[in-house]
C-alpha cells in the first residue's frame, strides 16, 4: 500500500492489493473521514420517479463514515456514509466502493497507537504470493495465503477408480494429475511460490509432472510431506518450522510460529502471560519480549496504554488476524498474550 501524509490527521492512501482492502477495513472506523472518487445518480426532472433509469456521474465526494464492510475474498471495500463534501447530494446516504490502484484520502480525529501500528504493517507488508497443492487420492485443494488465512481457490475431485483395470486407474491418475497442473498454471503468476504437500506418493507423483511439463515453475515448488491432503495439511505445514522462500516471509506463517511459541510455554507453564491484567503488567514492568494481540483489539482505545507501554520498553508487537486458525486459537484466551523475557512469579490470579 502507498502512503502520503497530507496534514495532520489526514493520510492519501492507495491500496494495492487485496490484502491492503483488508488492512483499510480494520484502519477505517466510524465517524472518519473518507473522500474519494465515486458514481452518483444524476437525477433529471424526468428520472425523478425513475431512478434506476438515471445515469451515474463520476464525481469526489467526501463523507462521514457509518458503515465499512469487506466481502470474505472480495476485492472492493464498501465504506459508507453521509455525504459532507463534493458537488452533489450533501446530507444523503452514500458509498464508496474502494479497490486496488483506487485512491483515498483518510481523515480520523484521532490516530492511536493500535491503528498506527495496522498503517504500518500495511505499508510494510511484503506481498509473497504462496499458491498451495494438497493432494491425497480423493482430491487436490489449490490455495493461497493473505492477510486473513487460507483462500481455497479450487478443488478438484480425483474420481480414481479403487482397482487397476487394465491400467484404467493409471490413467484415471494422469487425468487427475493433469487436470490440477492446468488448473495450478492458471492461477498462478511468473513469480509465484508453490507448495506442493500431502500423504504417500500423490504429491510426488503430481511434482515429477510438473518437472516434466513446465520447467520454470517446478523450479519454484517446494514438495512438503503432511498427513493429510486439504486445508488441514495446508494447516499443518503453517505450523512446521520450514525454510522456504517466500513460506518463511509469509504473514500468517509468521503468526502461526509465534502463536505456537505462546501455547507452547503456557503447556509447560512458562514464561508467559495472558489476559488484560497480566499482560498489562508483564509490559508495564518491562518482562514482556513480544506482544501478541488481535487485530481486532487494536482497534479498541483502551489498549492504548498497553501499546505504548509495550513501545517504551521494546517489546515487539505481533498482531494476529482472527480469521485464520492461530487467530482463534490466540481468540480462546482472551486475544492478548505476551511471551516472557523472564517468569513472573505470583501473577497466576490476575489471569481473566
Amino acid at each position: 500500500m502507498l502512503s502520503e501524509n497530507l496534514k495532520e490527521g489526514a493520510v492519501k492512501l492507495i491500496p494495492e492489493t487485496e490484502d491492503d482492502l483488508w488492512y483499510l477495513s480494520q484502519i477505517i472506523e466510524e465517524e472518519d473521514f473518507v473522500k474519494g472518487l465515486t458514481f452518483r445518480r444524476v437525477e433529471g426532472r424526468d428520472d425523478a420517479l425513475r431512478a434506476e433509469s438515471a445515469e451515474k456521474k463520476p464525481v469526489v465526494l467526501g463523507i462521514r463514515v457509518k458503515n465499512v464492510e469487506l466481502k470474505e475474498f472480495g476485492a472492493i471495500l464498501r465504506v459508507s456514509g453521509i455525504i459532507e463534501t463534493g458537488e452533489m447530494g450533501q446530507g444523503n446516504f452514500h458509498t464508496i466502493n474502494v479497490e486496488p490502484g483506487k485512491d483515498i484520502l483518510l481523515v480520523k480525529q484521532v490516530w492511536t497507537e493500535g491503528m498506527k501500528k495496522l498503517l504500518q504493517e500495511a505499508l510494510s507488508a511484503r506481498h509473497v504470493e504462496i499458491v498451495f497443492v494438497a493432494l491425497d487420492d480423493a482430491s487436490a485443494v489449490l490455495a493461497t495465503l493473505t492477510e486473513r488465512g487460507v483462500k481455497t481457490l479450487a478443488e478438484i475431485n480425483a474420481h480414481i477408480s479403487g482397482k487397476d483395470f487394465e491400467g484404467k486407474k493409471e490413467q484415471e491418475k494422469g487425468a487427475f494429475y493433469a487436470q490440477v497442473l492446468e488448473t495450478l498454471e492458471r492461477v498462478v503468476e511468473p513469480n509465484t511460490v508453490v507448495v506442493v504437500l500431502g500423504p504417500g506418493f500423490w504429491k510426488e507423483e503430481f511434482y515429477e509432472l510438473v518437472k516434466e511439463r513446465v520447467a520454470d515453475l517446478a523450479a519454484r515448488t517446494t514438495v512438503l510431506n503432511a498427513s493429510s491432503g486439504g486445508i488441514a495439511g495446508i494447516n499443518e505445514v503453517l505450523k512446521k518450522e520450514i525454510t522456504m522462500k517466500g513460506l518463511s516471509e509469509a504473514k500468517v506463517k509468521v503468526e502461526t510460529e509465534y502463536v505456537e511459541r505462546f501455547f507452547a510455554e503456557i503447556a509447560r507453564e512458562g514464561n508467559v502471560a495472558y489476559g488484560i491484567n497480566e499482560v498489562n503488567y508483564a509490559v508495564e514492568i518491562g518482562a514482556a519480549e513480544v506482544l501478541l494481540i488481535l487485530t481486532t483489539l487494536l482497534r479498541k482505545k483502551e489498549m492504548e496504554k498497553i501499546l505504548k507501554a509495550a513501545q517504551a520498553t521494546r517489546c515487539k508487537i505481533v498482531s494476529i488476524s482472527p480469521e485464520h486458525e492461530a487467530g482463534r486459537r490466540l481468540s480462546a484466551v482472551g486475544g492478548i498474550g505476551a511471551i516472557l523475557r523472564y517468569r513472573i512469579e505470583g501473577r497466576e490470579k490476575d489471569r481473566d
